[in-house]
């Protein structure tokens, strides 16, 4: 199973007044989740999985720029937690026939997660108070846009990870998965 995730660099803000930058995140705990629902749709070779990932949390670097009076500026190190992350994947197969087997693979993957909140933590920067204040209400005060703009970079992360993961897993024949449709 997939442990740690990285994920390159997410522009959350790029506007005059403020920049918002993270980059280099690694994202853990995607282990521990419970599928919640499976559809299969052996007709249209279809999967839908519904599933509950209890915590994940997302070690990355943030460069945060903004203009108030003068320009405030600084890069370091976050940790952001976030729990109960429902998600919804729909995995589309196809088939292909080698050596007069009927092969399966998936050709497409969408994820579709939803995150309500998150908490956050500045890493080893006690001295950086009032600019971890700053930051910290900037954060408090955009959470919906933050969410709105990681969601997509993670939910597309994670249809990659569960293309490769079906195909690397199964590399299997047809009959496998539906042998009552031989």
């Amino acid at each position: 199973m997939i442990e740690r995730i990285m994920l390159d660099k997410i522009t959350i803000f790029d506007e005059p007044n403020v920049k918002l930058y993270v980059q280099n995140a690694e994202v853990y705990g995607t282990c521990d989740f419970v599928i919640t629902s499976i559809n299969v749709d052996p007709e249209r070779l279809h999967f839908n999985f519904n599933y509950l990932m209890k915590r994940y949390v997302i070690n990355t670097t943030y460069d945060f720029n903004i203009r108030l009076l003068v320009p405030v500026a600084h890069k370091g190190i976050i940790l952001i937690t976030t729990d109960n992350v429902e998600a919804n994947i729909k995995l589309d197969l196809k088939t292909v026939t080698k050596n007069g087997k009927k092969h399966i693979y998936a050709s497409k993957a969408t994820v579709n997660s939803k995150v309500r909140d998150f908490e956050y933590q500045f890493g080893n920067e006690k001295k950086l108070g009032q600019l971890n204040e700053i930051f910290g209400a900037f954060l408090d005060e955009n959470k919906d846009i933050i969410i709105n703009t990681v969601k997509p970079a993670m939910d597309r992360k994670f249809s990659e990870i569960y293309i490769n993961m079906f195909n690397n897993i199964t590399q299997s024949n047809y009959e496998e998965f539906f042998p009552e449709n031989v």
